[in-house]
């Protein structure tokens, strides 16, 4: 049964993004979510109600591309989760002893390192997932430089070097699977960029579309499961996979999932595959069972099974 939301825009030191949670007393299971290389809240913004209305409290935040924020994916610190995971319990927010993570594209990667690197944080969800940390993104394209850093050290990256040549960004909508899928078939240009994922302290819950035009979501959704399962994991790793869904197949029901974007911070039209029908089944079947989980992973019992 949903509930009645109150919305806050939050624009604290450290802290920007928008708060929605149940209208009545907490506190309550709670998440932060943020969007990908578009910056800003992205989808997140959406996210964030649509949550808040099936009982939990959601922080989404901006960590690029938005006002006091860096202007490029590059060097963008993981603190930015810690930061805005404290704020939830500072306030009161938090019933339970972990917080919920919550990304998309490459706001996955920054889902995957918070659960790894940060305290009470538990379980991740990450949709159009990538296990590996890919290198920066800037205006022009992708950057030779790292796109994460925790503690003022970078996070090693995967350059986009070695694989494909980007594809010509006059045309559109572009696809840039064939770059990524170059690489991906190279494990020396990323092997030493995979994320730790069996040093996350909560379960893993992976959406991907496998006709994903962006970049290859489930197959690096696979890399993170079979990861997880030889490094002995003690956690849950889901993976949700759809046939034909895209880059947008995981998200709010009933909301666009669109098979190209205009990108907000390079200007290029991206072809992000899947069909708007394939989206939208993946969205009406994923999005319930992404609630299903955090309710389960963050209950004060403190599931978190193994099973």
């Amino acid at each position: 049964m949903t509930v009645t939301v109150n919305i806050t825009e939050i624009n604290e030191p450290g802290v920007a993004g928008l708060f929605a949670r149940p209208d009545r007393a907490g506190p309550w299971p709670a998440v932060v979510a943020f969007g990908g290389s578009s910056g800003g809240l992205g989808p997140a913004g959406g996210w964030a109600p649509a949550l808040a209305s099936e009982g939990f409290a959601v922080l989404a935040v901006a960590y690029f591309a938005a006002p006091g924020l860096p202007s490029a994916l590059v060097d963008i610190e993981v603190e930015v989760v810690e930061r805005a995971v404290t704020w939830l319990f500072a306030g009161g927010h938090v019933a339970g002893k972990a917080v919920g993570v919550m990304g998309i594209s490459r706001g996955s990667e920054l889902a995957l390192l918070a659960g790894v690197l940060l305290d009470r944080v538990g379980p991740i969800v990450a949709l159009a997932p990538s296990g590996i940390s890919w290198c920066g993104l800037g205006a022009g394209g992708p950057v030779d430089a790292p796109a994460w850093a925790f503690r003022g050290e970078p996070i090693p990256y995967a350059a986009m070097t070695g694989g494909a040549a980007p594809p010509t960004f006059a045309a559109g909508p572009v696809a840039l699977r064939p770059m990524f899928d170059a690489a991906l078939a190279a494990p020396t240009i990323w092997a030493h960029a995979e994320i730790p994922v069996e040093r996350a302290s909560g379960s893993i819950l992976l959406v991907s579309g496998e006709d994903d035009a962006m970049w290859p979501s489930t197959p690096m959704a696979e890399l993170i499961a079979r990861r997880a399962v030889d490094c002995g994991f003690q956690h849950r790793v889901v993976h949700l996979h759809y046939a034909d869904a895209g880059h947008t197949g995981g998200g709010v029901p009933d909301s666009p999932g669109e098979t190209t974007v205009h990108h907000a911070l390079t200007g290029v039209t991206y072809a992000l595959g899947g069909t708007l029908e394939g989206n939208a089944a993946a969205r009406t079947d994923s999005w319930p069972r992404i609630i299903d989980f955090l309710q389960a992973e963050l209950s004060p019992s403190g599931r978190r099974a193994t099973q």
